[in-house]
């Protein structure tokens, strides 16, 4: 399974994102009782359709919890006109359960910094990579459920996670994700991707924001890392 055939599997998961009006260039959600607005990445829009909405709650390990789900506005626009959207760039927002419903001051969230460090920089625990396939499959059942198409996912690989910025209020990293993919027939296939991450201090909680780009070229990972830092400004910016 090549790229392109990831992309449109992708962009059948993700039937039905609808434009970028005024109000969902921008979610406003509540995290812990505070309303956090989470405005789009550049030239994207919230998807709200039960389907995207369903995707990202897939791409979520149950001890984070998905506040929006963003994708291309211009793909999402081809999309409304012809039900078809060939996209593998998509990005999350999500918050930590276990910590939404506190307040957490500058101090606290320096130790929390330091403890991602630690463990995004180190090895992936065998908890989160069973949770990670256990998400997987239950994509895959449903890829299967929509599509009738039989596909799995193997235990993705992490490269190295680099560190592109850093403040008092955000941490935001870069990696590439391999992840076997099999359609059913013959040996499973690596798909790559570039995923830009940002741990952020928003109105004293802490959130997370991600962007994903399928990565054929420089340019995908240039994409990653350009969009993830306007991001993360932008939303600190959107907060005051």
């Amino acid at each position: 399974m090549n790229i392109k055939t990831w992309q449109q599997i992708v962009a059948i998961i993700g039937l039905s994102l609808i434009t970028c009006s005024e109000a969902l260039c921008a979610a406003n959600v509540n995290v812990g009782g505070q309303i956090i607005t989470i405005p789009a990445p550049e030239s994207f829009s919230q998807a709200i359709t039960p389907r995207m909405i369903k995707f990202g709650e897939l791409s979520t390990i149950p001890e984070d919890r998905l506040l929006a789900v963003f994708g291309p506005t211009s793909e999402v626009e081809k999309e409304a006109r012809s039900g078809i959207f060939q996209s593998a760039r998509y990005g999350f927002a999500q918050a930590t359960r276990n910590v939404e419903p506190h307040q957490i001051p500058l101090d606290r969230f320096a130790k929390y910094k330091a403890d991602t460090k630690s463990e995004l920089l180190g090895d992936m625990s065998a908890n989160d990579r069973v949770e990670i396939q256990k998400n997987h499959d239950l994509m895959a059942k449903w890829i299967q459920s929509g599509m009738g198409t039989k596909i799995q996912f193997g235990e993705p690989k992490l490269g190295a996670i680099l560190i592109i910025d850093e403040s008092p209020t955000s941490l935001t990293m870069i990696t590439k994700m391999i992840m076997p993919v099999s359609s059913g027939k013959g040996k499973p296939k690596p798909v790559e991707m570039v995923v830009g991450m940002s741990q952020m201090l928003v109105k004293s909680k802490v959130i997370w924001i991600q962007v994903y780009s399928g990565s054929t070229s420089r340019a995908d990972s240039d994409w990653v890392t350009r969009t993830i830092v306007k991001w993360t400004l932008a939303v600190q910016a959107a907060n005051p």
